[in-house]
């Protein structure tokens, strides 16, 4: 019995044992760090913003119904910036798929990352913390573009984003070239270690998962095994600054059939579909009898003769298409055995093509004209224009350009810039109206400066708002209000331009911009502003003879504008030995500086006299007006 009984205790107490390894066990698995995705689950839609597992400008996004928002409050006109993460940990999932919504035109001032997974461990230097991704940009190409990119996160919270290399692009066929926009995407790896990418942009052409390609056993590029996040990088324009949702973004636990083509896929005797003048060609996956296919396309009244070439099916076209919406049907398709295929059809839509790119319709920096004067209650019989102004150091075509007015925040009709002599020089002036001959007439405005349009807008007489936009991605590239100031009435405004001050301040600042009275011949369209500093002047205008060198130069740039404008002033010491001559050019560029505090004189030996003599006619003048001042 005592045996008995001691195996007895023995197997008692290897149960105990056991049992107690497995609530340990179980301890264990619950203390551990958890997966934030669980299978086919958007676990990120039910962590509010406030919790700190979000990181980022969470300030500039919204939350709402497991949707994730771009919802900037306050965004400046162009360079903003915003970026989240969230926290995933790794597992031995085979695919990552996500889906988002976006209502603009990608460009160089709007474009968008999804940082998928990092490859990289973070490395801590002086400047942050760097980590490299595995990323999808949606940028200025205006297709998705699978690239390598590196972040980096400073102490300050800041987080900056860099483009290491691009792995693979979409077609140029499934482009984001207008709005709304739709994209989903889906990342899977086989047991071999190879990763795919596919992508639906929901284009018309097909809708579905597309195979965009795959990377082989590529190490280096592989998920890392530790708790790591997920993240999205942005910039964005103040007009797109609410303009982007996340819909769904996940991993899936288990690999499953994801990893292959869609029944629709595998059906599918094609891959992608585009247009040349007169012919349509089809890329094929695979190969089959084309000797007794039909191809009907709709609407289309000529012939179309097919023609296979490798994995190419070529359709040649009688006439071109015009720009509209067609219907491609293939029938009678079989195997190269005999066997029957189902027939296959696309519907796919031809555009009128747009302006080329050109470096403009990219600019950088200022490399695009600024709003300079408005007449927009013209005299009676008079014509309304809007003058624009190059501030960059090239040529600038005005085409590329269109004007709209705003009212209660809605943009209205656009009005391209559309006319003769639209390219407008470095720093030179151009006004654009509906009737040019008024402006040359009345304002003696260069014909060279102008340009006359068949379409401008009705500008208000009153108030209103008028903007300056880039047609290539409808941009608003500045806006200015104007209104009555104070007690001014309506008809006292009849025939005063509204001028700018400086083009170093915004065009939205009202105190950028002020009404163009009497004595300055109420516009100067096609030429320089003076501001309004510049010339008005109570005492200057009781006095015929200019007394101060900001006296001269107002004097000077004032009979700019006058027909037959000539100038030049000489600089002389005092024994009357000329030391400078300014020629016309020269001497506005001096008043102009002058006025803003940075005119300087000619070289000269400190503490001697120079003497400023200034020549200058216009047309109206008799004799030549001289000017002499002293400069010490």
């Amino acid at each position: 019995m005592f045996a008995v009984k001691k195996n007895f205790s023995f197997f008692s107490s290897l149960r105990g044992y056991l049992s107690l390894l497995s609530i340990i066990l179980l301890l264990i698995g619950f203390l551990a760090p958890r997966r934030f995705y669980a299978q086919e689950v958007n676990a990120w839609a039910t962590t509010p913003l406030s919790s700190p597992l979000w990181e980022g400008t969470k300030d500039k996004f919204q939350l709402q119904e497991g949707v994730l928002s771009l919802s900037d409050s306050a965004p400046q006109a162009r360079n903003n910036r915003a970026w989240l993460f969230y926290p995933y940990a790794p597992s031995p999932s085979q695919s990552l798929q996500g889906e988002i919504t976006f209502n603009f035109t990608p460009t160089s001032y709007n474009y968008f990352y999804l940082l998928l997974f990092p490859y990289t461990p973070q490395v801590i230097t002086s400047e942050g913390v760097h980590q490299d991704y595995v990323a999808l940009l949606v940028g200025k190409d205006k297709v998705t573009q699978w690239v390598t990119v590196r972040t980096t996160k400073k102490a300050e919270g800041q987080c900056s984003l860099s483009l290491l290399s691009t792995l693979l692009s979409d077609s140029p066929l499934y482009n984001f070239d207008t709005t709304p926009n739709h994209l989903a995407w889906r990342l899977s790896w086989s047991t071999n270690g190879e990763c795919t990418l596919w992508l639906n942009t929901y284009n018309s052409l097909r809708k579905e998962m597309r195979r965009i390609g795959s990377l082989s056993k590529e190490e280096s590029l592989k998920p890392i095994d530790a708790p790591s996040q997920w993240g999205v990088y942005f910039c964005y324009t103040q007009r797109n600054a609410k303009a982007w949702q996340l819909l769904n973004w996940k991993n899936t636990e288990s690999p499953s059939s994801i990893e292959d083509p869609t029944p629709e896929e595998e059906q599918s005797l094609f891959y992608d579909l585009s247009y040349a003048p007169q012919r349509l060609t089809l890329q094929c996956k695979r190969t089959f009898a084309t000797h007794r296919m039909r191809a009907t396309l709709e609407p289309y009244d000529a012939t179309i003769r097919p023609a296979k070439e490798g994995d190419l099916l070529h359709l040649y076209l009688e006439k071109p298409l015009l720009a509209g919406r067609y219907r491609l049907t293939l029938t009678e398709l079989y195997t190269i055995e005999g066997n029957p295929l189902p027939e296959e059809s696309f519907i796919f839509s031809l555009e009128e093509e747009s302006p080329p790119p050109t470096p403009i319709e990219e600019p950088q920096g200022d490399e695009h004209p600024l709003l300079s004067e408005v007449m927009y209650y013209p005299r009676l019989g008079g014509s309304e224009y809007i003058e624009l102004f190059n501030p960059s150091h090239t040529s600038l075509d005005l085409s590329l350009y269109g004007i709209a007015l705003r009212n209660e925040g809605r943009l209205g009709k656009i009005y391209p810039i559309r006319g003769k002599n639209t390219q407008i020089p470095s720093g030179q002036y151009k006004a654009i109206t509906p009737w040019s001959k008024d402006l040359i007439e009345h304002f003696a405005t260069p014909t060279d400066s102008l340009i006359e349009v068949s379409r401008f807008p009705n500008l208000p007489n009153h108030k209103g708002q008028i903007v300056l936009l880039r047609l290539a991605d409808t941009l608003c590239l500045e806006e200015v209000i104007y209104a009555p100031e104070g007690k001014e009435r309506q008809e006292e405004l009849q025939g005063m331009a509204w001028a700018r001050i400086s083009f170093e301040k915004p065009a939205e600042e009202p105190t950028n911009w002020y009404r163009v009275r009497g004595d300055q011949f109420y516009g100067s369209p096609g030429r320089h502003n003076t501001a309004e500093e510049e010339f008005y002047n109570e005492n200057e205008k009781n006095s015929e003879t200019p007394r101060t060198p900001q006296e001269v130069a107002r004097f000077v740039l004032r009979n700019e504008r006058e027909k037959g404008f000539r100038a030049t002033a000489f600089w002389y010491n005092t024994s009357g030995e000329r030391i400078a001559l300014y020629d016309q050019q020269q001497l506005l560029l001096w008043c102009r500086n002058l006025l803003n505090g940075k005119g300087e004189l000619p070289y000269r030996a400190p503490h001697t006299l120079l003497i400023l003599s200034v020549e200058l006619r216009t047309g109206a003048m008799k004799k030549s007006r001289k000017m002499h001042l002293f400069f010490r």
